[in-house]
């Protein structure tokens, strides 16, 4: 018994010690821009065992033995002589690709995690070391999280940037059959893609077209990158997005998660437009939006997935009384009148019982889709759509979240316009705010720099932080603060954003004035400068 209790014991502090250690590998991958990817090398392992023709299958028993026999400093040399002990013969550049798939195709980051990695596993000794690895190949990847986190990164290049891989195929494959070309070949396209260096260009992407089974005209490779991006220039800059993505969890992870997850993601899509056609019909139409907006103004910490979480985790009759409970136990503990608007924007109108039974049809949709797939799903058609925008709650939520989430103690414009026309008088807020709302992608200092430079500020990185300071009191969230205003300045005029600000605009030039660089370059790439970004400020 005692023996027994020692184990149960033991097993628990192993546990536990596999949980901290789970945490480390994945800050020594990080470091150096990589993920800890343990499934994905042993994958590797068997896979470049068996194409050598060894004559012995893999067995990851005898390989954690032999590493936790290893003496001294783990390096490549030691690694390798363990490879080779497991029947493991090849090339020094495949064992450099075989180490580096610990840790997201990174040579130099997965020498870093079996540093880490070889002193836990001998710590415990062999018989914990099976029972180790299964614990932490059981770790669940956030594979869906990163996809979503990478469609929304690509929803910010625009209304039309959607990464629809389906469609995608589906015109490579009509392309390259009306040419009578080889099959296009999605696996070989997306391996092809990882292994881009640098920045994506037109040229690297025709040789990959090429290499994939696509041999066609220049003009029709530009409308493939067009399709996923809306218009060429964003198209190009999706690419760097997906090469990026598949560059950190390599293809074989792209592919096997994609199968998958698109098709969820589609279905997730169709559950909420059928839910939102059928409120149509009853003329019931939920303000989600508003609805996430006035709670973030009444409680900035307010987190609409958590939310969401709880009203799905409801068990029993949703009534009026639990649905305010709801709203208490996140942070919302409204007065009866702001309690009664709040419903009201959640349930779309109606009486009391229609609008509970609307918010518990809703909750079934949210289960169908789940929480993070729905909040994502919403985040992304809300980024764009100024359509039914309640311009105050806007502007409130948006000075909560700044506040909470950066740190800023004050968002002052008009302080902001005066150390600007310090450096440069007579500066346009005007003209900045024109061209803020035109920025795509990522916000970065870079993008920062580059917009001032457009309205006649020529600032360092450095400089661009010190005048962002003078708009909200943190240098350092500045750009961040900058995006979030942008979010904003979307549905809003400029006399809006700029309502109660005092400030002395120029006098009003009666002739023509002639456009800046920035303008002519946004007019130059797109279809119209509300919908598309400037060369300047696309993300690369």
């Amino acid at each position: 018994m005692y023996t027994m209790w020692s184990v149960v014991d033991q097993r628990q502090q192993v546990e536990e010690s596999v949980r901290a250690v789970l945490s480390d590998l994945k800050v020594a991958a990080s470091a150096a821009g990589s993920r800890f990817t343990l499934r994905v090398f042993v994958e590797r392992c068997k896979s470049l065992q068996l194409g050598w023709h060894s004559g012995q299958e893999f067995d990851l028993r005898v390989f954690l033995e032999k590493l936790t026999a290893l003496d001294g400093e783990v390096s490549f040399a030691s690694l390798v002589a363990v490879f080779k002990a497991c029947g493991i013969n090849t090339t020094v550049e495949e064992y450099k690709l075989l180490i580096g798939s610990i840790a997201g195709e990174s040579y130099e980051a997965g020498l870093e995690v079996f540093k880490k990695f070889v002193p836990f596993i001998r710590q415990w000794g062999v018989e914990w070391n099976m029972w180790i690895v299964w614990s932490l190949l059981d770790e669940k990847e956030e594979n869906e999280e990163t996809m979503l986190q990478f469609l929304s990164q690509v929803s910010k290049f625009g209304p039309s940037a959607k990464f629809d891989l389906l469609d995608f195929v589906e015109r490579c494959e009509s392309l390259q059959s009306s040419w009578h070309a080889n099959t296009f070949n999605i696996q070989v396209f997306v391996g092809r893609l990882s292994s881009i260096e640098g920045e994506v260009t037109f040229e690297k992407l025709t040789d990959v077209f090429n290499a994939s089974g696509i041999r066609t005209a220049s003009e029709e490779y530009r409308q493939l990158i067009s399709a996923l991006g809306g218009d060429f220039h964003n198209g190009m800059a999706v690419f760097q997005e997906w090469v990026k993505l598949i560059r950190l969890w390599g293809a074989e992870w792209f592919l096997r998660t994609s199968s998958t997850f698109f098709e969820k993601y589609e279905e997730s899509k169709e559950a909420i437009e059928e839910y939102e056609k059928l409120l149509a019909n009853r003329d019931q139409r939920p303000d989600l939006r508003s609805f996430v907006w006035a709670c973030e103004a009444h409680n900035p910490a307010f987190e609409f997935s958590i939310f969401l979480v709880s009203l799905v985790s409801f068990k029993g009759e949703l009534d009026e009384a639990a649905l305010r409970n709801i709203l208490i136990e996140n942070g919302i503990d409204a007065p009866e009148d702001s309690y009664v608007a709040l419903v009201g924007l959640l349930c779309g109108g109606g009486d009391s019982a229609s609008s509970l039974s609307n918010v518990m049809e809703w909750v079934e949709v949210i289960r169908r889709c789940g929480v993070q797939f729905y909040v994502y799903v919403m985040a992304m058609r809300w980024r764009w759509d100024a359509s039914g925008v309640d311009k105050r709650v806007a502007l409130n939520a948006f000075l909560a979240r700044i506040q909470f989430r950066y740190s800023v103690s004050v968002f002052d414009i008009s302080k902001f316009v005066r150390a600007a026309r310090k450096i440069k008088a007579g500066w346009n807020i005007r003209s900045f705010i024109s061209d803020l709302v035109l920025i795509r992608g990522q916000f970065t200092v870079d993008k920062a720099v580059d917009l001032f430079k457009a309205t006649g500020l020529f600032l360092s990185p450095d400089a661009a932080k010190d005048l962002l300071f003078e708009l909200c009191g943190n240098r350092e969230n500045g750009v961040a603060v900058l995006e979030e205003w942008a979010g904003v300045l979307r549905f809003i005029t400029i006399d809006e954003a700029l309502e109660g600000v005092v400030i002395d605009d120029p006098p009003q030039i009666v002739e023509p004035k002639k456009e800046s660089w920035f303008t002519r370059a946004v007019r130059a790439v797109g279809e119209g400068a509300q919908a598309v970004g400037s060369t300047a400020l696309q993300a690369g």
